[in-house]
């Protein structure tokens, strides 16, 4: 038998609003000196856009983005706060996922995650969860048709 979890608002606190994440990662984008504004306007025109052309949500082009709308030119020190904040991410686990990772058998558990690839394992890691996992699987085209040809690996 094989145990999935998701990772994204099963595990770990991403969903945008109100979710603590998303509300950290606002607050150091902002080092880059756009307003909270700003940041929500492209970060949902970037999302309207991601699904059309098959792009996922990350970070950098998110803070290219504001750059090019909004050119304060403090994009690089944006970049290497955020590259900063995403190293430590544990505060970002709901309360009792360490826990229940420890008790668990780390044989045939498999987390499962939707996104951009880079981004998705840079949340992983900066949890510091991955050591409780047989594998991390990133869906990245439609997501049902990724769960989907996941199927075949509840088997094997």
């Amino acid at each position: 038998m094989k145990l999935f979890l998701d990772f994204n608002d099963c595990l770990f606190d991403t969903i945008r609003y109100p979710g603590k994440f998303w509300k950290g990662l606002v607050e150091v984008m902002r080092t880059g000196g756009w307003s909270e504004e700003e940041i929500e306007e492209t970060a949902q025109s970037f999302s309207d856009s991601a699904f059309d052309s098959g792009k996922l949500y990350h970070y950098q082009p998110h803070l290219e983005l504001l750059e090019a709308k909004y050119p304060y030119g403090k994009l690089e020190e944006a970049l290497g706060g955020v590259a900063e904040f995403m190293k430590n991410l544990e505060r970002y686990l709901f309360p009792d996922v360490l826990l229940f990772l420890q008790k668990i058998p780390q044989k045939n558990v498999l987390l499962v995650t939707y996104g951009d690839e880079d981004f998705q394992k840079a949340k992983i890691r900066g949890a510091g969860i991955e050591k409780y996992f047989s594998e991390i699987l990133v869906a990245k085209g439609e997501k049902t048709l990724d769960y989907q040809g996941m199927e075949g690996r509840a088997s094997s």
